[in-house]
């Protein structure tokens, strides 16, 4: 979200408010039964809005959980756990 972010000159809530842009954004009920979970993301969130967070994406703006791909203009940049991360070569 925030290679995203720097990239298109946006805010991060612009970002994550783009159509088809999260699957989690079609869901009607957003409840959270984790407390624990949703505090901790909201913690990640902070410190990233807030530029206390490393890129560990390797300037990623794109990730997949599942398996496919996009072509030759985008490149694999890293795996973090089931997550594949992607950015556009120019």
């Amino acid at each position: 979200i925030m290679n995203r972010t720097k990239s298109r000159n946006i805010s991060p809530a612009a970002v994550v408010q783009q159509p088809k842009q999260f699957s989690y954004r079609g869901k009607r009920n957003l409840s959270f039964s984790d407390k624990k979970s949703y505090e901790l993301a909201c913690a990640i969130a902070n410190d990233a809005v807030n530029k206390r967070l490393k890129d560990n994406t390797n300037g990623a703006t794109y990730f997949r959980s599942g398996g496919g791909s996009w072509g030759k203009s985008i490149k694999h940049t890293v795996t973090i756990g089931s997550h594949r991360f992607f950015k556009f070569m120019r």
